[in-house]
C-alpha cells in the first residue's frame, strides 16, 4: 500500500511521519502512534508494508474514536479486519 503524507480524518489534516524508532508517548517501542491534538500519525520506517498498512487503519480508528470507547485489542481486531478488505477488493494504492 501507498502510505500518503497526509491523511484528512473527520475534517482534519494529518502529516504522516515514517520514522525510525518509533516511540509512544510514555517511551514504549511501537509501531504507529497518533497525536490528536498536533495532526501527526507516526509510523515505524521499516514495518513490512502489510504490517504498514494495518499500522495505519489503527492510527485512523484511534483518530474516529473520538470517545475513546474501543480498547486497543477491538482496535488491532477492526485495523487488522478492514486493512484486509480494502486490499482484497483492491482498495488500496500501490506504492
Amino acid at each position: 500500500m501507498k502510505i500518503p503524507k497526509k491523511i484528512k480524518i473527520l475534517g482534519m489534516v494529518f502529516d504522516i511521519k515514517i520514522e525510525k524508532d518509533c516511540r509512544a508517548e510514555d517511551n514504549s517501542i511501537c509501531a504507529a502512534y497518533i497525536q490528536r491534538d498536533y495532526g501527526v500519525i507516526v509510523l515505524e520506517e521499516g514495518l513490512h508494508p502489510d504490517r504498514m498498512g494495518q499500522a495505519l487503519f489503527h492510527e485512523i480508528l484511534h483518530a474516529v474514536d473520538i470517545r475513546g470507547e474501543l480498547d486497543e485489542e477491538q482496535t488491532d481486531q477492526f485495523a487488522h479486519s478492514l486493512y484486509q478488505v480494502f486490499k482484497d477488493n483492491k482498495l488500496l494504492k500501490d506504492a
